[in-house]
C-alpha cells in the first residue's frame, strides 16, 4: 500500500515542491533485487539444460504447458518444401557421385547433408524455411536423432547475406521497344568510351552485347546456350543446332528434365543481315570457348548491359539483363497465338507450365508478325505427350507429375 504525504499545501507557483510517495514499511523494494513471488514451482535448472519438449509428449519438468499446434496449410507446406529439397538433393548429380548412391537412394538424411553443404546458395531466411520444414518431415517420419542433432546444429554463416546482380530479384522479364532503342543507343556510344573494356577477337563489347541480346529476343536461348550452339545445314537450309543446357538423365538413362539433348531452330524467316549477325555471334562464342575466353567475354558483355541500365535507367529496381532476352522472345511467341507445346518445344522445355508460369507474359509481347524460329514436329509431339501423360495421372490421383515425382512417392 502507498500513502500520501498530507502536509499543508505549499502557495501555489513557482518552487512548488512535487508531491512525493511515502512507501510503506511493510511492501518489498522494487526493482532488481526483488525476490520472485513463488520460486518453488519454478526449475532450478537453467533453460538450456531443460529436456526438449516434444510434441505429444509430456514435459519432463512438470505439467505441460499448453501446445501452439501447426495449421494443417503450414504442415502442407512443409511436406512441398521437403519434398522440393529432396528433389534439389536428387538432381545434384555431383552430390550423389560423391556419396555413392544412385537416384532412388537418396533420403532425407541425405538431403539434410546436401541441404547443408549448399546453405551457400540460399539466403538466410530462405535457409531457415527449408531447414524448419526438413526437420518437421524428419521428425514426422521417424529419421534417427543424430541426423535431427546434426541439422539443428547447422550453421547459417555461409548464407547469402545480398542477392546476386543476375538473379530474379533485379532481372526485367520483359524489354520495351522504347527502352530496346534507347539501350541501343546507348550501348553504340560505348564503342569509344574507356572506362568500357575492349572485346574479343576485334569486335568490341558494346557490338557483341547487342548482338548477344538480340539473338536470346530472335531465337529464345538461354545466355549460357551460345556457348554449345552451331549453325548446320539441314535439308538445303541453314538451322541453328542449340544443346539443351537443362537436359539430363537418370541413371538408366531415360530422360529426366528438358525436352532432348539438343533443339533445332530454323533462320529460314530471318533477314539476310541479322542471319550474318547470327552467324558472327557464334563464329566469335565458339572461338572465345576454344581459346577458354568465354567466361571473360561473358563477364563484359554483363557488365557493358549493367552499366548502361544503370546510366539511363538509375531509380529502377529491375534492369534489363541477357537473361531478359529468352523472357521477350516468350512474350513474343505468347503474343502470336503458338500453341503451349510450340512455345515449350521452342525453348527446350518439357513441360507447358514453365514458360506459361515464369516467363514474359502475352501483354508484353512484341508484333512481330508471325516471325518466330521454326521447330521440328517431333520436338511438339514429345511435349504434347508428356502433358497428355501428365493429365492422365492427375485424373487416377497420382500426384507425380514428373519422373522425380513418381521416385519420391516411391
Amino acid at each position: 500500500m502507498v500513502t500520501y504525504d498530507k502536509s499543508p499545501e505549499p502557495k501555489r507557483g513557482r518552487g512548488r515542491p512535487r508531491t512525493k510517495p511515502v512507501p510503506d514499511a511493510q511492501e518489498p523494494k522494487r526493482g532488481r533485487g526483488r525476490p520472485r513471488k513463488d520460486p518453488v514451482t519454478e526449475d532450478p535448472a537453467p533453460k538450456s539444460e531443460r529436456p526438449r519438449m516434444v510434441i505429444g509428449k509430456p514435459c519432463a519438468w512438470g505439467p505441460r504447458p499448453a501446445l501452439q499446434v501447426r495449421r494443417e496449410e503450414t504442415e502442407e507446406d512443409y511436406h512441398a518444401v521437403s519434398e522440393r529439397i529432396l528433389g534439389l538433393a536428387r538432381r545434384d548429380a555431383a552430390f550423389r557421385l560423391e556419396r555413392g548412391l544412385d537416384l532412388d537412394q537418396v533420403r532425407l538424411r541425405d538431403a539434410a547433408v546436401w541441404l547443408a553443404a549448399e546453405s551457400k546458395r540460399y539466403r538466410t531466411k530462405t535457409y531457415d524455411r527449408y531447414r524448419t520444414a526438413l526437420l518437421w518431415r524428419m521428425e514426422r517420419d521417424g529419421v534417427e536423432t543424430e541426423a535431427l542433432d546434426e541439422l539443428r546444429s547447422s550453421s547459417r554463416q555461409a548464407c547469402r547475406r545480398t542477392l546476386d546482380r543476375d538473379s530474379n530479384a533485379i532481372k526485367l522479364k520483359f524489354i520495351s521497344s522504347d527502352d530496346l532503342t534507347r539501350l541501343q543507343e546507348r550501348l553504340r556510344e560505348y564503342d569509344d568510351d574507356p572506362r568500357v573494356r575492349p572485346g574479343y577477337a576485334g569486335i568490341k563489347t558494346s557490338r557483341l552485347t547487342l548482338d548477344w541480346l538480340g539473338g536470346c529476343i530472335l531465337m529464345g536461348l538461354r545466355p549460357s546456350e551460345w556457348n554449345d550452339a552451331d549453325i548446320e545445314i539441314q535439308n538445303g537450309a541453314e538451322v541453328l543446332v542449340v544443346r539443351n543446357r537443362k537436359y539430363f538423365e537418370t541413371a538408366d538413362g531415360k530422360p529426366w528434365r528438358g525436352n532432348g539433348r539438343t533443339r533445332t531452330l530454323g533462320m529460314d524467316w530471318l533477314p539476310p543481315e541479322l542471319k550474318d549477325r547470327l552467324r558472327s555471334l557464334v563464329d566469335v562464342l565458339n572461338a572465345a570457348r576454344r581459346d577458354e575466353e568465354y567466361d571473360r567475354v561473358y563477364t563484359l558483355c554483363r557488365q557493358a548491359l549493367w552499366r548502361a541500365n544503370v546510366e539511363l535507367w538509375p531509380n529502377r529496381k529491375r534492369h534489363i539483363t541477357l537473361y531478359s532476352g529468352r523472357h521477350q522472345f516468350s512474350a513474343s511467341a505468347k503474343a502470336t497465338g503458338l500453341s503451349h507445346e510450340t512455345i515449350a518445344a521452342l525453348m527446350g522445355h518439357a513441360s507447358t507450365k514453365t514458360a506459361g508460369s515464369s516467363y514474359g507474359k502475352t501483354k508484353h509481347g512484341h508484333n512481330v508478325g508471325g516471325s518466330i524460329p521454326d521447330i521440328s514436329p517431333a520436338a511438339v509431339a514429345t511435349v504434347r505427350n508428356r502433358a497428355t501423360a501428365r493429365n492422365e495421372r492427375a485424373e487416377r490421383g497420382d500426384t507425380a507429375n514428373s519422373i522425380v515425382g513418381a521416385v519420391m512417392k516411391g
